[in-house]
């Protein structure tokens, strides 16, 4: 299963001979920090930034996690750096695009990005059970 979430947790694996066979287990359990949004960003001609981002539910005061944003402008996925197309403080939940990027009118803004409200705690499990016959 493919779970693209910042997670921490413990993932434990056994593997044991069962007469002719082999029994493989395994299982995992973490807890998510954050919460999921995504937001289409209301730009402006000209306007590089800062974007504030807001939460799911319209939290106006959210903590970013590091490195768990996917930006999109018309389309095409950007990269996070002074030198690429945005920066981003996570603090505050601000974005600026660079000089690389010409944010107009017409320009598509998508954002999807985990974040923190300070109350929000989630869990993950999973268990994996294998056998397998010579």
């Amino acid at each position: 299963m493919n779970y693209f979430k910042r997670l921490q947790g413990a993932s434990v694996s056994n593997t044991s001979q069962l007469g002719k066979g082999t029994l493989s287990t395994s299982g995992s359990v973490a807890i998510s920090r954050g919460q999921f949004a995504r937001n289409q960003i209301q730009q402006q001609e000209g306007n590089q930034g800062p974007y504030k981002l807001t939460g799911s539910q319209g939290e106006q005061f959210i903590i970013i996690l590091s490195g768990t944003e996917k930006v999109w402008l018309d389309g095409q996925l950007l990269q996070r750096g002074i030198e690429d197309d945005y920066i981003i403080d996570y603090n505050t939940g601000e974005i600026i695009f660079t000089n690389k990027r010409l944010i107009t009118k017409d320009s598509r803004i998508i954002i999807e990005f985990e974040y923190s409200d300070q109350n929000y705690l989630r869990s993950f499990l999973c268990w994996e059970c294998r056998v397998q016959t010579r």
